[in-house]
């Protein structure tokens, strides 16, 4: 899997984080996406979830996995449920 800091939409990287169970690498970056790419398939780099945040900034997973949170430029923090995301 290959993460491009600008990509073709000069968009960068600002947050990765990867679940506990290495199953998904959770990307956010400049273009007001996160997005979910699979670690253990053979479509590892196909993207399988895309959400667009506004102003997103950082992305993380609670300990369990259950839980993303994504923060943004606002200082706000969005909670989601992995298990009803995917």
């Amino acid at each position: 899997l290959k993460i491009y800091a600008g990509g073709d939409n000069g968009a960068f990287v600002r947050s990765v984080a990867i679940t506990k169970s290495n199953q998904f690498l959770i990307t956010a970056c400049d273009d007001n996406k996160v997005r979910w790419f699979p670690l253990l398939s053979d479509q590892s780099s196909s993207m399988i979830y895309e959400q667009t945040e506004p102003n997103v900034l950082y992305v993380a997973t609670t300990p369990d996995g259950n839980t993303m949170a994504v923060s943004n430029r606002n200082g706000e923090v969005h909670l989601f449920s992995t298990l009803s995301t995917l």
